[in-house]
């Protein structure tokens, strides 16, 4: 079973690529990371809610840029 990491971020859209070279490396790594969608993307029907994948997370990580 993968070490699962759910990323939360406030970033620009110009810095988005930090969060995929994160989730590029933890792959490479055996780590499963989920990165949400930005709010007010609309989820496919039957998909997993962010909550649902926070609850299966064996670490939260978060970005935060000022």
């Amino acid at each position: 079973m993968a070490f699962r990491v759910f990323l939360s971020y406030s970033l620009d859209p110009a810095d988005m690529a930090l969060v995929w070279r994160l989730q590029t490396l933890s792959a490479a790594h055996g780590i499963e990371m989920y990165v949400p969608q930005r709010a007010g993307a609309m989820p496919a029907p039957g998909a997993v809610t962010v909550e649902q994948v926070i609850d299966r997370a064996d670490c939260i990580l978060g970005i935060v840029k000022k």
